[in-house]
């Protein structure tokens, strides 16, 4: 019976450098969300994330409470020097999430400045444009039949 390569060697077959970016492509099995997957043996056989793996190879390890964000935004990268350590919050404003489009965004639908000075913000965390939440207010009193100054 054959023996299995050591994970390190077969790790270095199942990447391809990609001359443009930079990224090492797993070329091996990939997960149904994009990331790679290496089988490694510490007493049992296990599947681990290959960027995973590639950081704590290269790097060092991975502290508790904390994940691997590909800088390269390409999910498939194992090079190292693509792969940073962040919280869990970070990984999700950094990547292309929903909370990550919103925290990105520097000014309301009506084009208003999201500034301190200009910030409503609920205890959920949600970001309101104060001058927008001021203007919404005047029109439902005026609505209702309310006068309320327009003055800020």
């Amino acid at each position: 019976m054959k023996r299995p390569l050591p994970p390190n060697d077969r790790f270095d077959l199942q990447y391809a450098p990609e001359p443009n970016t930079g990224c090492w492509l797993w070329t091996g099995e990939i997960t149904k969300r994009g990331y790679g997957r290496l089988m490694v043996q510490d007493g049992r056989w296990r599947h681990v994330l290959a960027h995973r793996f590639s950081y704590e190879r290269f790097v060092g390890p991975i502290p508790d409470g904390l994940c691997i964000d590909h800088k390269c935004r390409c999910r498939s990268c194992v090079n190292p020097n693509h792969l940073q350590v962040v919280t869990y919050r970070e990984n999700l404003l950094l990547g292309e999430t929903l909370a990550g489009a919103n925290a990105a965004k520097t000014h309301c639908p009506k084009g208003h400045f999201l500034s301190d000075a200009n910030l409503l913000k609920s205890t959920s965390g949600r970001r309101k444009c104060r001058e927008c939440n001021r203007l919404y207010l005047v029109w439902r009193n005026n609505i209702r039949g309310r006068r309320v100054s327009t003055a800020s």
